[in-house]
Parts: C-alpha cells; structure tokens; sequence
C-alpha cells in the first residue's frame, strides 16, 4: 500500500471529512450520493481541491464540518516520545 502525499489544497477540512466519514462508516460514493452525486470528495480529502462555498455549507450540515476549516492549517500529527 502507497501512501500518497497531501495535495497543496490539504487542510483541517480534508482531516475532518475523512475523520467523519470513517465515524459514519460511509464511502466517498455514499457521501457523493448525500451530495447530490456530482461531488468529488476524493479530491477533498487527498487536498487536491477544496469544495466550493455552496459544498462547503452542505458538508457543515451534513457532517458538521464547519466551512472555515477549509481554510485553516491541519493539525499537526503529535509528535512520538
């Protein structure tokens, strides 16, 4: 298994959603479906884009991400003692 670097676009948003969909047990394709079936979570998440504004505020609702954590830094990994 390869683990892929994070995109440019990677941030607390990207963290949270694929912490929420984990939580939830759902897949990229169901959370597209409860987006309307044309998102691209996948590009979210590995933070090769960010979703727009009118995604952003569905995803807060949906998953209670809030829509600036798009915006903000990740957290950073705690580092081992």
């Amino acid at each position: 298994m390869s683990l892929e670097a994070p995109g440019p676009k990677f941030s607390h948003g990207s963290q949270l959603l694929k912490d929420a969909l984990a939580a939830r047990g759902w897949s990229q394709k169901r959370l597209n479906r409860e987006l309307g079936g044309n998102a691209n979570s996948s590009y979210w998440i590995k933070g090769q884009r960010r979703p727009g504004l009118e995604v952003a505020l569905k995803l807060s609702r949906l998953l209670d991400i809030p829509v600036d954590a798009w915006l903000q830094e990740p957290s950073a990994p705690e580092a081992a003692a």
